[in-house]
């Protein structure tokens, strides 16, 4: 039912950026949400050729919920998770030293989940480059983090950055925010 709803959130993602960016109006039908050869979602249908480029999108599902995102300037990446998730049991495997002092520095109160604002910044990350968390949670590193407007600057690591060299030295955005008991990151790549 999860895949069901992100790709239905994928496809009112497309329909309403059609409509506000281009003034094109689509039906749900008109769009089909295939796989590239990374098996990234993509949106298709014949309307591709009267916007004359692609339209990026990414979803995310968890909890019976799902959201999506659609751009028409760069990849994108979403993810999102229960505020309520504890990510406790494996922060040391998730998150590096210094990320560890870069939460704990914030000294935000618990119902902040800078922890999974984190976590999802990194999984948002990932999708918008095309690469997931190749490497697992440590693929990107955290270099900075902004609890007024909910950035987080993250770096690949040296293994990402080795593997995909066109990472190397690039600061990746990320915005976090909270909404209806979730945890949501987007970035664009």
């Amino acid at each position: 039912i999860e895949w069901l709803l992100g790709r239905t959130a994928a496809k009112d993602a497309v329909r309403h950026l059609l409509k506000q960016k281009l003034g094109l109006v689509l039906c749900p039908a008109d769009i089909e949400i295939g796989q590239d050869e990374n098996r990234r979602p993509m949106a298709q249908g014949d309307w591709l050729s009267q916007v004359g480029q692609p339209v990026e999108i990414s979803i995310t599902h968890t909890a019976g919920v799902a959201a999506a995102v659609a751009s028409l300037s760069g990849s994108v990446g979403i993810d999102m998770e229960p505020e309520g998730r504890q990510l406790v049991e494996f922060a040391n495997a998730a998150f590096t030293p210094e990320e560890q002092a870069l939460l704990a520095e914030l000294g935000q109160p618990d119902s902040q989940r800078w922890d999974l604002r984190l976590w999802c910044a990194k999984e948002a990350v990932g999708k918008a480059i095309g690469q997931g968390m190749a490497h697992g949670p440590l693929s990107f590193i955290a270099r900075r983090i902004n609890p007024q407007d909910g950035l987080i600057e993250l770096e690949a690591s040296e293994r990402m950055g080795q593997e995909f060299p066109m990472l190397r030295g690039r600061t990746l955005t990320a915005v976090t925010g909270q909404d209806e008991g979730f945890i949501i990151a987007t970035a664009v790549n």
